[in-house]
């Protein structure tokens, strides 16, 4: 009886191993005659081997009814084997059923497996979680833009070899930390050219941005043609715009910086470009106007957000040293005024398509008549002690004046965004009648 007991089991495990051999052969058999476009073959093998609960042949069935190849197109049988397979926990079925769902409109569902799948290492579902992240498309389920996220989960997608995330990853690792110094050129450049090659996601808008890194590098090496492409580039900024999303999303990439614009373009014309005269005049001008201005509410901002993290009483203090450009201690309706009409010249140079001299004077023009009259405002309700300027203890906290100076709780939140603050003000003052000052 001892010996028979061993004996039996080795017969057992034989069998075994024979059967799962066979098995083992036809689905490479059904993968073969798939790859070959038997598809009629291939989805019989597939159906013997799935109704055994083989998961990798249900995904291959899941993926012939999706696509109607060897049998006729059935989006809920495609969903019914998918399914089976991911439960059962071949990771391209879970990724499969995530985008099924999702092309579906099931987005909960869809988002749950693509975590799923992704927490199982699977490229394309970083990839598409790195997207929702980027977009912020999916904020109502708790995936609210985040770009360090999603570049975080575009570059394992990358690294793994997914072609779909090469060109937002490029786009978020710009976003996130170009420098004309430290910036990897060759591999963003390289990662882009893979991804337009490829007609990967985002490929078409890739290539403005693959132009610009391409002029700054040539830029660099003294080329006058390519510092004006980037002075240029720096006059208008660089935004990806996807309008196929509803909101169309637009995600600013490089933003506007006027004093970078003048020096690639004055290096041009010093590099003999005579092309670079008109757009030094224009910036010029610009930068007269208003390019100080700019560059201090870049510099507050940065401010804000480095040495801050959310703190009220940082915020303020900076936002007060900003604002008390006298340094008394005290803001007076000028320094008010300053800050406010600050804030409409940086919304129109972060809002305009082309910087016109002309409409940007004439806004300064028409801050300058009715900002004094909003300041002497603000001022007749914070000054408490009726000297005519306000001091630190009269507005410290309150709610209403932080939202006046852009870092109210939600700003500090979301993240200080002086332009939208500029945008408020200029709307307010379109609705004044400067009629009366004709």
């Amino acid at each position: 009886m001892r010996i028979l007991v061993p004996f039996f089991l080795c017969f057992i495990a034989l069998i075994t191993y024979s059967n799962a051999s066979e098995l083992s052969t036809e689905l490479s058999n059904a993968k073969a005659d798939f790859t070959a476009k038997n598809y009629d073959s291939a989805s019989e093998k597939f159906k013997n081997l799935a109704d055994l609960n083989n998961f990798e042949a249900q995904f291959y069935l899941g993926e012939m009814y999706e696509t109607g190849k060897g049998v006729e197109k059935n989006k809920e049988f495609a969903k019914s084997w998918y399914s089976k397979s991911a439960i059962g926990g071949f990771v391209k079925s879970q990724t499969a059923l995530a985008i099924l769902n999702y092309d579906n409109g099931e987005y909960q569902e869809s988002i749950r497996w693509f975590r799923i799948a992704s927490e199982n290492d699977d490229a394309a579902a970083n990839g598409w979680l790195g997207s929702f992240y980027m977009t912020g498309e999916f904020d109502e389920y708790g995936l609210e833009q985040d770009f360090e996220l999603a570049f975080s989960l575009m570059q394992t997608a990358v690294e793994k070899g997914d072609a779909d995330s090469f060109a937002p990853y490029v786009f978020l690792n710009t976003l996130l930390s170009f420098d004309e110094t430290d910036f990897d050129f060759s591999e963003n450049i390289e990662k882009l050219n893979f991804a337009i090659n490829e007609d990967a996601w985002l490929a078409q808008n890739a290539k403005q941005l693959l132009e610009f890194l391409i002029a700054v590098v040539a830029a660099k090496s003294g080329d006058p043609i390519q510092e004006l492409v980037v002075a240029r580039f720096y006059n208008n900024g660089l935004t990806l715009k996807l309008d196929y999303y509803d909101p169309e999303v637009e995600i600013t990439i490089i933003k506007k910086n006027v004093s970078k614009s003048l020096y690639w373009a004055k290096s041009s014309a010093n590099n003999g470009n005579a092309d670079a005269a008109e757009l030094i005049s224009e910036l010029v001008i610009l930068d007269l106007i208003s390019g100080n201005q700019i560059a201090g509410f870049e510099n507050l901002t940065q401010a804000i957000e480095n040495e801050c993290d959310m703190d009220f009483a940082c915020a303020f203090d900076k936002v007060w040293q900003h604002l008390d450009v006298s340094k008394d201690g005290n803001l007076s309706l000028a320094e008010i005024s300053k800050f406010q009409r600050g804030l409409i010249n940086l919304a129109y140079v972060e809002n305009s398509e082309e910087i016109k001299i002309e409409e940007l004077t004439a806004a300064n023009f028409a801050s300058i008549l009715l900002l004094p009259i909003a300041s002497r405002a603000i001022i007749n309700s914070y000054d408490y002690n009726n000297d005519e300027v306000l001091q630190k203890h009269e507005i410290f906290g309150d709610t209403e004046f932080s939202k006046l100076v852009g870092i109210d709780a939600g700003s500090l939140a979301s993240g200080v965004d002086f332009g939208r603050l500029g945008n408020r003000l200029n709307e307010q003052i379109e609705k004044f009648p400067l009629a009366l000052f004709k």
